[in-house]
């Protein structure tokens, strides 16, 4: 998804903001900036924001993060970049239901896979078929808006990360599906 530049490791960027010495909150910024601002203000501009709004989303989602992480003591469970992301797309909803436009279904990461409209249907419903009925119906939840948290209590895993890591595995199953059909029409 990100791909470090070298520099800052995810744990020095939060130990810098958890000690608060303004030298190493300014190099841990300058980190994160460097490996996540690009991905994540050019998904925002692709989906309608301006390059100055999309940075305020960013620096916004930067500061959550922070705040987060380093003051309320949350624990990061993904890359620092997907965290910041999945809090800037957050933002995003938010600011789409506000101007009143209903936003569009959404990755869980910058990766993006093919659009379902350039996918056929016939293919979509057939590789859709061919996963076991826990995966289907794990994916159907996840895109009804359940947490990991109610999927991990509705199918007896034991926390919300294990629920995630299943969805990532069912989902991974159901798009190698989709591209060996797609590589098999050409």
């Amino acid at each position: 998804m990100f791909k470090k530049k070298g520099g800052c490791t995810d744990e020095e960027i939060l130990e810098a903001f958890r000690e608060g010495a303004p030298k190493k909150m300014a190099r841990g910024l300058a980190c994160l900036d460097r490996d996540c601002r690009p991905q994540i203000t050019a998904w925002l501009a692709r989906r309608g924001i301006d390059e100055g709004q999309a940075g305020q989303i960013y620096e916004e989602a930067v500061t959550d993060a922070i705040v987060n992480l380093c003051r309320l003591g949350k624990t990061l469970t993904t890359n620092l970049c997907g965290y910041v992301f999945s809090i800037a797309r957050n933002k995003w909803r938010n600011e789409m239901k506000h101007r009143g436009k209903a936003p569009e279904a959404l990755p869980e990461t910058l990766e993006e896979e093919q659009p379902e409209e350039q996918i056929p249907p016939e293919i979509i419903g057939l590789c859709r078929d061919l996963l076991e009925e826990q995966c289907r119906n794990i994916l159907d939840d996840a895109d009804d808006g359940l947490s990991m948290q109610e999927i991990a209590d509705k199918y007896g895993y034991s926390d919300a990360r294990t629920a995630k890591q299943t969805k990532y595995r069912c989902w991974q199953k159901f798009v190698g599906c989709v591209k060996e059909k797609l590589l098999k029409e050409w």
